[in-house]
């Protein structure tokens, strides 16, 4: 019996090893997206400032397509999972 709750208490301090990393994983990405998102906007602004509007509209695409990808899963995670696979 205790062979059994030893394997049971190791599973779930794997687990929540596992869940932890996830969530860093999750928190760094987000750091990153909102920093490449504030670096493409300084610099579209940037070049509208020196009368460049193509090289604008060009650096304003990364932040445009995480806000595209992003909003399937915000309206997802206010919804709720509703489909079933």
């Amino acid at each position: 019996m205790t062979m059994a709750n030893d394997e049971m208490v190791h599973r779930h301090k794997w687990e929540t090893s596992i869940l932890n990393a996830k969530k860093a994983d999750i928190k760094r990405a987000s750091w990153l997206g909102f920093t490449v998102a504030i670096f493409s906007l300084m610099a579209a602004c940037f070049c509208a400032y020196i009368n460049q509007p193509a090289v604008a509209f060009i650096a304003l695409l990364p932040p445009a397509g995480g806000v595209m990808l992003a909003i399937p899963r915000i309206v997802k995670s206010f919804l709720g999972d509703t489909q079933e696979n």
